[in-house]
């Protein structure tokens, strides 16, 4: 990121922390629109703001809605999120799966705490939120709780340790939505496909742009505050990987 883009992100990120108290005056604290619609936000974050507003708005990561869907389409009995942070994942796809079994992962106490908080203004009982860190083994091994699961991982870089089919080998039957940090660790993204390629079906997500003009309460602010709010503060375009077994089919 040059000195001018970096110069960018802090007066938008600045401005973004003036108007989090209008986000969240003006949708009560509830996530808009998308799969996770209805869904109570705490105004409490384990990192900068959250990505609060843009959550709040349903259009965080909206890139993952359709691989969001499939997945609870495809009832899912166990959830696991490794790097859980707030919650918005692990409590989202709880809500749409009461009878599911909720397991979110961090390594940061306040996300866990927070996550925790999330579950509980929503409503979810079956849950657990563990403050420890993963490893490939631990992963297989929890996974191996439900006949049909899904992992949801968003951890840094750490993907590429922890997505290892050989020390996990119920990775096999898991449906994974995976987020690849090329930009901490090159070759990310297809190192996993390439371990994956036998076993699941990848679709590739790229990240696209947001539209905040679809909503009515936003139209009082200026085109930089709509960007300001939506923005996720990504290094450089990122990948997602949704993997589905082939042995389900």
């Amino acid at each position: 990121m040059s000195n001018l883009q970096q110069q960018l992100k802090q007066v938008a990120d600045a401005r973004r922390r003036e108007l989090l108290s209008f986000m969240f005056d003006q949708t009560k604290g509830l996530v808009q629109t998308g799969p996770f619609k209805g869904m109570t936000i705490v105004p409490f974050f384990s990192w900068g703001d959250g990505d609060s507003p843009a959550k709040l708005l349903g259009v965080y990561e909206d890139e993952l809605h359709p691989a969001i869907e499939h997945a609870i389409a495809a009832n899912p009995d166990l959830v696991l999120n490794i790097g859980c942070a707030e919650g918005y994942y692990s409590v989202g796809v709880a809500r749409r799966l009461p009878n599911a079994t909720n397991i979110a992962v961090d390594i940061n106490p306040s996300a866990v705490d927070i996550c925790s908080k999330n579950f509980q203004v929503n409503g979810v009982t079956k849950y657990e939120c563990l403050l420890r860190p993963t490893t490939a083994v631990w992963l297989g091994k929890t996974l191996s709780k439900g006949q049909a699961p899904l992992l949801v991982m968003d951890c840094e870089g750490a993907e590429l340790t922890l997505l290892d089919p050989a020390a996990a080998p119920e990775l096999a039957t898991a449906t994974v939505l995976v987020e690849c940090h090329d930009c901490v660790t090159p070759g990310i993204t297809d190192a996993i496909k390439q371990r994956f390629e036998s076993t699941h079906n990848i679709v590739s997500i790229e990240q696209k742009f947001k539209d905040p003009y679809q909503f009515d309460f936003l139209k009082q602010l200026s085109d930089c505050d709509k960007w300001a709010l939506v923005h996720e503060g990504r290094p450089n375009a990122m990948t997602w990987l949704y993997m589905t077994p082939k042995v389900a089919q």
